[in-house]
């Protein structure tokens, strides 16, 4: 009786979908040009003609020849031996610049209320900052009990640590907050507030980050990764650490020497030697296999082991891509890096995000509806079926950006193919964007049929009332 009423209602919903197609149809077809001047005074209608249109030859243009071209020029350090002589002649006559400098930065007279109104108010923000960030830490080692049980172990973790990486941050983050405000009361100042913003924000990243590795590699270390001796994570926690230091020290160099107008060739000096330190950093992470593998937590997903099975047996192959890239960063080439390195491992994220996510979903989705307790249900395989076809969307139209080929394919889909009359057009791209509404729309049509059956039917319908339901 099920499977007949099933069959019925899906039946009911087909012919409603095509009346109404009929009907939209009918309408669409008044507005066509010519249409609204049928004979039909017993003459022979005139219906509007239905063209092919034969394929354009579709020549890249010389814009596009040019952007290709442009991936491969090289962007030259703007940096020599001059640089270095003049810096070390600065730094000689640092007594001399002293008066150099206060020319260039001239503090504004600000009345004493306003003065001490900013010290209050950075001491409240300190205050309240530091207040928040011991609280909501003690709160975090009691979240777990709060999750649900039914959630992975290493969802439930991971949790509890994204939320005391959250209380760590909450104190710069006010501190930045305040910053943000004060400087609405001294707007002439361009130099002393913007860079506490800036090192502020610096220090914002590095505290979240700090505390991310200390969380992953010290306390979590035996929840999320098994493979990971306890020396070993905390050798990696340390240099990673010192190196994270580095970074914002010397890119608060970098907003100093902005901020004072310094000698832009000495400022490219700086950001070279950052991208010379990344690269090393990264070389010498990539050289110990054992321990980068090491960092890989064990997760229960497919997709998610055949990439790391992958890796591993390609691993010389794809960290020597990696540090070619880098050294191809090194020497200038940087939009062709920017198009290979970051759309190459973007795909790759967004790949395993994706999946990850849709588990997480499933795992979700299982625990609401209770799917252990009835498996007999269909509203949760509705569901997670409708999870996979927009997975699929949402990755070929993430692949397809990031490659840069959705616009031109997009552009090509939209050649048309035939004419009715004289302003509608038929492309492929118009058949394809109706065949995703049909599958959308059946989808959600199982998804409500689903959930009428099994949560509102049985609840306070009787057999009649849920017949003529199902037969609109």
């Amino acid at each position: 009786m099920t499977g007949t009423k099933s069959f019925l209602t899906r039946c009911v919903l087909v012919v409603s979908l095509f009346l109404f197609g009929a009907a939209m149809g009918t309408s669409a077809l008044a507005q066509i040009p010519g249409l609204d001047s049928l004979d039909t005074g017993g003459t022979q209608s005139k219906l509007p003609e239905i063209q092919f249109v034969s394929p354009q030859d579709n020549k890249e243009t010389e814009e596009e020849v040019e952007a290709i071209r442009s991936l491969f020029d090289r962007q030259p350090w703007q940096f020599n031996l001059e640089t270095l002589e003049q810096a070390w002649t600065d730094i000689q006559s640092v007594p001399e610049g002293v008066d150099k400098f206060s020319k260039i930065v001239q503090t504004p007279q600000v009345p004493n209320t306003w003065i001490a109104i900013f010290g209050v108010a950075v001491l409240f923000f300190l205050f309240l900052g530091y207040w928040s960030d011991r609280r909501l830490a003690l709160a975090a080692s009691y979240f777990l009990q709060w999750l649900p049980t039914a959630w992975p172990f290493w969802l439930r973790r991971l949790c509890k640590m994204l939320l005391v990486v959250i209380s760590r941050m909450v104190f710069p983050a006010l501190v930045l907050l305040g910053l943000r405000f004060s400087w609405s009361f001294f707007p002439g100042d361009r130099l002393y507030i913007p860079l506490l913003i800036k090192g502020m924000l610096l220090f914002l990243s590095y505290r979240g980050l700090q505390t991310l590795l200390y969380e992953i590699l010290y306390n979590e270390r035996s929840h999320l990764l098994q493979n990971a001796d306890e020396r070993v994570a905390q050798r990696i926690y340390r240099r990673v650490h010192y190196f994270l230091g580095f970074t914002v020290v010397l890119w608060f160099g970098i907003f100093v020497f902005q901020a004072l107008q310094y000698r832009p060739d000495f400022i490219e000096l700086l950001y070279f030697i950052y991208s010379l330190s990344l690269f090393s950093f990264a070389a010498y992470l990539l050289s110990r296999k054992s321990e980068f593998f090491s960092l890989f937590p064990d997760i229960d997903e497919p997709v998610y082991q055949r990439f790391v099975f992958f890796l591993r047996r390609f691993y010389t192959y794809v960290s020597g891509f990696s540090l070619l890239l880098g050294l191809l960063w090194l020497s200038g080439y940087r939009p062709l890096v920017n198009m290979l390195f970051f759309r190459s491992w973007a795909i790759i994220g967004l790949i395993l995000g994706v999946r990850l996510l849709h588990r997480l979903l499933g795992h979700g989705i299982n625990y609401y509806f209770k799917q252990d307790e009835h498996p007999d249900q269909k509203l949760v395989p509705a569901i997670l079926q409708s999870a996979s076809v927009v997975e699929v969307l949402i990755l070929f139209n993430g692949v397809l950006s990031l490659l840069g080929l959705r616009d031109p394919l997009i552009t090509l889909l939209e050649q048309p193919i035939a004419t009715v009359g004289n302003n509608s057009v038929i492309s492929p791209f118009s058949f394809i964007n109706g065949i995703i509404v049909m599958v959308l729309v059946w989808m959600i049509s199982r998804i409500v049929q689903a959930f009428l059956e099994e949560r509102v039917y049985p609840a306070s319908f009787d057999v009649g009332l849920e017949q003529m339901i199902n037969l609109m």
